[in-house]
């Protein structure tokens, strides 16, 4: 198995875990043990954290949106093929104390791709750290909320340390997850 392919099952089976303990938390349960919980609604949060409204009595992946007025938009890519935007600063400080960015991600092409990171390119504030990212989005079509998160455990525990943020988003096929482009991207 390659090392991409190895990456993308290992982030579906720890948002399928993460999701099912959400489950089990908002039922007002201390452990998992309930087997009846369904794993296909559990799947279809773990390609993407996604946006969605939520009731009382119903768990979300959703990310919340943090506008401040001094985050500027910044553009990584803006060309025949892709458009990639940082838009915002998100967190969801309920599900596991995640900060990142929401991304506008635009395919022009007519080929379904994958949004996704160059794996050891992303650092914060000159440390080292692993990026959740991950996004397919269908030919010639646009992702509003495309979200790049940090774990807080793993270095990042609020949007005040999100600086001097740099890695590589890369862009490639869905199917084949052959690499189409790559594109630094900096935000200070």
């Amino acid at each position: 198995m390659n090392r991409e392919l190895c990456h993308r099952v290992t982030s579906f089976l720890a948002a399928i875990a993460c999701a099912t303990f959400v489950s089990a938390c908002a039922q007002g349960g201390n452990s998992i043990t309930d087997e009846s919980s369904s794993l296909s609604q559990d799947a279809s949060a773990s390609d993407s954290v996604s946006s969605s409204e939520s009731s009382d009595d119903e768990a979300s992946l959703t990310l919340e949106t943090e506008s401040t007025d001094s985050f500027e938009p910044v553009t990584v890519a803006d060309d025949d093929r892709f458009v990639i935007r940082v838009e915002d600063t998100a967190s969801d400080p309920g599900y596991i104390d995640n900060f990142g960015y929401v991304l506008y991600l635009e395919n022009k092409t007519d080929s379904k791709v994958t949004f996704t990171y160059e794996d050891g390119s992303f650092s914060v504030d000159g440390a080292m750290i692993t990026p959740k990212f991950m996004h397919d989005v269908m030919p010639g079509k646009v992702e509003k909320r495309g979200y790049l998160v940090f774990i807080a455990d793993e270095g990042v525990g609020g949007f005040d340390e999100l600086k001097d943020v740099e890695g590589v988003i890369e862009v490639r096929d869905a199917d084949s997850y052959e690499l189409i482009a790559s594109y630094d991207m900096a935000i200070k």
